[in-house]
Protein backbone atom coordinates (compact mmCIF):
# COMPACT_ATOMS: atom_id res chain seq x y z
CA UNK A 1 0.00 0.00 0.00
CA UNK A 2 2.98 2.55 0.57
CA UNK A 3 3.40 2.25 -3.35
CA UNK A 4 -0.70 3.06 -3.95
CA UNK A 5 -0.37 6.18 -1.04
CA UNK A 6 2.75 7.69 -3.12
CA UNK A 7 1.13 7.35 -6.73
CA UNK A 8 -1.61 8.69 -5.35
CA UNK A 9 -0.62 11.51 -3.29
CA UNK A 10 1.68 12.89 -6.82
CA UNK A 11 -1.25 14.00 -8.05
CA UNK A 12 -0.09 12.21 -11.34
CA UNK A 13 -2.05 8.70 -11.16
CA UNK A 14 -5.56 8.08 -10.81
CA UNK A 15 -7.46 5.17 -8.58
CA UNK A 16 -8.98 2.01 -10.36
CA UNK A 17 -12.45 1.94 -8.91
CA UNK A 18 -13.30 -0.82 -11.19
CA UNK A 19 -16.24 0.55 -12.85
CA UNK A 20 -16.39 0.75 -17.07
CA UNK A 21 -18.52 1.76 -19.34
CA UNK A 22 -19.01 0.21 -22.68
CA UNK A 23 -21.16 -0.88 -25.71
CA UNK A 24 -21.33 -5.27 -25.34
CA UNK A 25 -20.48 -5.01 -28.76
CA UNK A 26 -17.24 -3.69 -27.77
CA UNK A 27 -16.40 -5.62 -24.61
CA UNK A 28 -16.97 -8.82 -26.67
CA UNK A 29 -14.80 -7.85 -29.28
CA UNK A 30 -12.63 -7.71 -26.76
CA UNK A 31 -12.89 -10.99 -24.68
CA UNK A 32 -12.61 -12.46 -28.42
CA UNK A 33 -9.24 -10.68 -28.98
CA UNK A 34 -7.81 -11.15 -25.55
CA UNK A 35 -9.66 -13.94 -23.73
CA UNK A 36 -10.94 -16.08 -26.44
CA UNK A 37 -11.17 -19.22 -24.89
CA UNK A 38 -13.75 -17.42 -22.02
CA UNK A 39 -15.27 -15.97 -24.92
CA UNK A 40 -15.99 -18.86 -26.44
CA UNK A 41 -18.16 -20.02 -23.57
CA UNK A 42 -19.72 -16.83 -22.96
CA UNK A 43 -21.36 -16.64 -26.35
CA UNK A 44 -23.21 -20.33 -25.45
CA UNK A 45 -24.97 -18.33 -23.40
CA UNK A 46 -26.34 -15.90 -25.50
CA UNK A 47 -29.08 -18.23 -26.89
CA UNK A 48 -30.41 -18.95 -23.65
CA UNK A 49 -30.35 -15.11 -22.49
CA UNK A 50 -34.17 -14.36 -21.51
CA UNK A 51 -35.42 -17.40 -21.63
CA UNK A 52 -36.69 -20.18 -18.96
CA UNK A 53 -33.35 -21.93 -18.77
CA UNK A 54 -30.53 -18.59 -18.55
CA UNK A 55 -29.87 -18.86 -14.75
CA UNK A 56 -29.67 -22.91 -15.40
CA UNK A 57 -27.05 -22.17 -18.98
CA UNK A 58 -25.31 -19.71 -16.44
CA UNK A 59 -24.96 -21.90 -13.81
CA UNK A 60 -23.55 -24.77 -16.03
CA UNK A 61 -21.14 -22.28 -17.99
CA UNK A 62 -19.94 -19.97 -15.08
CA UNK A 63 -17.61 -22.69 -12.82
CA UNK A 64 -15.78 -23.58 -16.13
CA UNK A 65 -14.66 -20.08 -17.09
CA UNK A 66 -11.22 -18.67 -16.69
CA UNK A 67 -10.55 -16.86 -13.88
CA UNK A 68 -8.67 -13.63 -14.75
CA UNK A 69 -10.14 -10.30 -13.72
CA UNK A 70 -11.40 -7.76 -16.50
CA UNK A 71 -8.23 -5.39 -15.45
CA UNK A 72 -5.75 -8.00 -16.22
CA UNK A 73 -7.75 -10.13 -19.25
CA UNK A 74 -8.92 -7.22 -21.33
CA UNK A 75 -8.11 -3.78 -19.93
CA UNK A 76 -4.60 -3.70 -19.58
CA UNK A 77 -4.19 -4.84 -23.17
CA UNK A 78 -6.32 -2.89 -24.53
CA UNK A 79 -5.65 0.34 -26.74
CA UNK A 80 -9.51 1.90 -26.68
CA UNK A 81 -9.24 2.41 -23.30
CA UNK A 82 -9.72 6.17 -21.83
CA UNK A 83 -9.67 7.22 -18.48
CA UNK A 84 -12.36 9.24 -17.00
CA UNK A 85 -11.43 11.38 -13.26
CA UNK A 86 -14.62 11.33 -11.36
CA UNK A 87 -14.96 13.05 -7.78
CA UNK A 88 -17.92 11.51 -6.18
CA UNK A 89 -18.89 9.17 -3.04
CA UNK A 90 -17.09 5.88 -3.53
CA UNK A 91 -16.89 2.38 -1.27
CA UNK A 92 -15.47 -0.28 -2.38
CA UNK A 93 -18.09 -2.89 -1.08
CA UNK A 94 -16.44 -6.06 -1.86
CA UNK A 95 -15.84 -7.14 2.09
CA UNK A 96 -18.06 -7.85 5.20
CA UNK A 97 -16.45 -5.22 7.00
CA UNK A 98 -16.90 -2.18 4.93
CA UNK A 99 -20.97 -3.00 4.93
CA UNK A 100 -20.89 0.11 7.75
CA UNK A 101 -20.36 3.04 4.39
CA UNK A 102 -24.03 1.52 3.35
CA UNK A 103 -26.07 0.56 6.23
CA UNK A 104 -26.44 2.77 9.40
CA UNK A 105 -25.20 1.49 12.48
CA UNK A 106 -27.99 1.09 15.54
CA UNK A 107 -27.03 2.70 18.86
CA UNK A 108 -24.28 -0.82 19.54
CA UNK A 109 -22.41 -0.10 16.34
CA UNK A 110 -24.22 -2.84 14.97
CA UNK A 111 -24.88 -3.19 11.12
CA UNK A 112 -27.66 -5.83 10.67
CA UNK A 113 -29.92 -7.32 8.26
CA UNK A 114 -32.74 -10.45 8.24
CA UNK A 115 -34.24 -11.49 11.40
CA UNK A 116 -31.75 -11.24 14.32
CA UNK A 117 -31.85 -10.78 18.40
CA UNK A 118 -28.81 -9.33 20.30
CA UNK A 119 -27.62 -9.26 23.96
CA UNK A 120 -24.60 -7.30 24.94
CA UNK A 121 -23.74 -7.53 21.32
CA UNK A 122 -21.32 -3.93 19.84
CA UNK A 123 -19.70 -3.19 16.59
CA UNK A 124 -20.81 -6.59 14.41
CA UNK A 125 -21.93 -7.35 11.40
CA UNK A 126 -25.18 -9.63 11.65
CA UNK A 127 -26.52 -10.40 8.35
CA UNK A 128 -29.42 -13.11 7.67
CA UNK A 129 -31.15 -14.18 4.87
CA UNK A 130 -33.42 -16.72 6.18
CA UNK A 131 -33.06 -17.42 9.61
CA UNK A 132 -33.05 -16.02 12.94
CA UNK A 133 -29.38 -15.04 14.20
CA UNK A 134 -28.93 -15.20 18.46
CA UNK A 135 -26.08 -13.05 19.33
CA UNK A 136 -25.00 -13.24 22.55
CA UNK A 137 -21.71 -10.76 23.95
CA UNK A 138 -20.08 -10.65 20.55
CA UNK A 139 -17.70 -7.71 19.94
CA UNK A 140 -16.58 -6.56 16.82
CA UNK A 141 -17.65 -9.96 14.74
CA UNK A 142 -18.82 -10.69 11.40
CA UNK A 143 -21.94 -13.23 11.35
CA UNK A 144 -23.67 -14.47 7.75
CA UNK A 145 -26.14 -17.06 7.37
CA UNK A 146 -27.36 -17.45 3.86
CA UNK A 147 -29.14 -20.40 2.44
CA UNK A 148 -25.78 -22.68 1.96
CA UNK A 149 -23.41 -21.37 4.12
CA UNK A 150 -23.09 -19.44 7.57
CA UNK A 151 -19.59 -17.52 8.30
CA UNK A 152 -18.55 -16.21 11.41
CA UNK A 153 -15.13 -14.46 12.26
CA UNK A 154 -13.66 -11.66 14.11
CA UNK A 155 -13.97 -8.04 11.51
CA UNK A 156 -10.23 -7.91 11.53
CA UNK A 157 -9.84 -11.30 9.61
CA UNK A 158 -12.90 -9.87 7.51
CA UNK A 159 -10.17 -10.05 4.32
CA UNK A 160 -9.25 -13.61 5.21
CA UNK A 161 -12.87 -14.91 3.57
CA UNK A 162 -10.71 -15.28 0.89
CA UNK A 163 -8.55 -17.80 2.33
CA UNK A 164 -11.92 -19.96 3.04
CA UNK A 165 -13.11 -19.12 -1.16
CA UNK A 166 -9.23 -20.93 -1.51
CA UNK A 167 -9.91 -23.97 0.71
CA UNK A 168 -13.45 -24.80 -0.79
CA UNK A 169 -11.68 -24.56 -4.38
CA UNK A 170 -9.47 -27.09 -3.00
CA UNK A 171 -11.70 -29.34 -1.31
CA UNK A 172 -13.42 -29.68 -4.10
CA UNK A 173 -16.98 -27.28 -3.24
CA UNK A 174 -17.33 -25.51 -5.65
CA UNK A 175 -20.98 -25.57 -5.43
CA UNK A 176 -20.74 -23.04 -2.34
CA UNK A 177 -18.90 -20.66 -4.54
Amino acid sequence: MPKAKTYLDSGNYLWNSGMFIWKSSVILSAFERFLPRLYKKLIQIEPYIGTSRQQEEVDKIYPALQDISIDYGIMERAENVVVIPGDFGWNDVGCWDSLGSVFPPDENGNITKGDFVEIETRDSIIYSNSRLIAAVGLENMIVVETSDAILVCPKKKAQDVKKVVEELRKRGREELL
